[in-house]
């Protein structure tokens, strides 16, 4: 009986355990967005009470879907500019690679002195 007992704990604990998956609390969003807010409908606003002069629609709705829309554009915007980004990058290292190689010849600043065979105080005086 007590063989009994303690195979049947086992195989409950294999059950639970092999079901067993990663909290909510530390997944990535959950029921939380991004930015650590738990996600509410804004229609939600139309129940309040005390809201002022104004009604709820205008006063709590309206802001609120148009701060959405917003941002959602926003954030459309930044992964066109993201992927403009990358394009530019992966086209310049294909440039790169396509340049030509140095000659092993160095250049120098202010060398004309001496090609134009100019007497000046600058310029080649000897």
């Amino acid at each position: 009986m007590r063989r009994l007992r303690i195979l049947l704990v086992l195989l409950v604990a294999g059950v639970v355990f092999s079901f067993a998956q990663q909290a909510l609390a530390q997944q990535a969003h959950g029921l939380y967005g991004p930015y650590g807010r738990a996600y509410r409908n804004p229609w939600w606003g139309l129940f309040r009470k005390n809201t002022g002069p104004f009604d709820n629609y205008h006063n709590y709705v309206q802001p609120e879907i148009r701060m959405r829309d917003f941002q959602r554009q926003q954030q459309t915007t930044i992964h066109q500019q993201a992927a403009a980004i990358e394009a530019l990058h992966q086209e310049t290292s294909r440039l790169r690679r396509l340049a030509i190689p140095p000659t092993g010849v160095s250049a120098g600043w202010m060398t004309h002195g001496g090609y134009f065979q100019n007497q000046g105080r600058y310029y080649g005086s000897r």
